[in-house]
């Protein structure tokens, strides 16, 4: 998981704790791949 993505969602409170993590890993993925579509930046439409 990328760092600057777990600081960016630090203050986020979606009142769960694992959908935090879901969010700075969704994060992490797409910056590692702007030029992606959703899809193939995160393997698939289930990521």
């Amino acid at each position: 998981m990328s760092t600057w993505a777990e600081d960016e969602v630090q203050t986020a409170d979606l009142e769960d704790r694992r959908l935090n993590k879901r969010l700075a890993l969704l994060l992490g993925q797409l910056g590692e791949h702007p030029q992606l579509s959703i899809p193939a930046a995160c393997g698939g439409w289930k990521e």
